[in-house]
């Protein structure tokens, strides 16, 4: 069973958390709230521990594992007014490092593709969907060409062994 928390920045994203955990938590909470109760005093993590007969090392880890809810609209930091959801790096989006290595990566392999004999290119291009189509088999380029899917196979392979001396220069 899984307990399920509530929609984040009015997005419909949910954050989940095990029910084994949170009832581990709440069980660590109601000793503790117990004990206190009948000692008069907090309890200490070594009184907890031999009160629920675990070790204090997994009391400590389930505790740390609990974290209170923050609002992703608080402000970070007390002179700034980026709010936490504006410093949350969003995982999906690409870096501005990565969009410039893939922008360079693909003008250096346009530029090498364009010394390649016709028939290298557009096998190449054919083979991994380099001209906006989707990739194509050794058969299908084959049949475009009119040749046998090894001779196909052949060029492919000349043509990126050209490629790889084009691109290390």
């Amino acid at each position: 069973m899984t307990k399920w928390f509530g929609a984040l920045s009015g997005k419909r994203t949910l954050i989940r958390t095990p029910y084994s955990n949170t009832r581990k938590y709440r069980r660590i909470r109601d000793a503790e709230d117990s004990l206190h109760r009948s000692l008069g005093r907090p309890p200490s993590r070594e009184e907890i521990s031999d009160h629920l007969s675990e070790s204090v090392a997994q009391i400590d880890r389930i505790l740390q594992q609990r974290t209170r809810a923050v609002s992703l609209n608080q402000e970070v930091g007390e002179q700034s007014s980026k709010t936490l959801e504006e410093l949350i790096e969003d995982e999906r989006a690409t870096s501005p490092e990565q969009e410039f290595l893939e922008r360079e990566g693909s003008k250096n392999l346009n530029a090498a593709l364009s010394r390649l004999p016709a028939k290298q290119r557009f096998i190449i291009e054919w083979r991994y969907g380099l001209n906006g189509e989707p990739g194509e088999s050794l058969r299908e380029v084959a049949n475009r060409l009119g040749l046998s899917g090894e001779r196909v196979r052949q060029i492919e392979v000349e043509a990126r062994q050209r490629l790889r001396r084009l691109l290390t220069r």
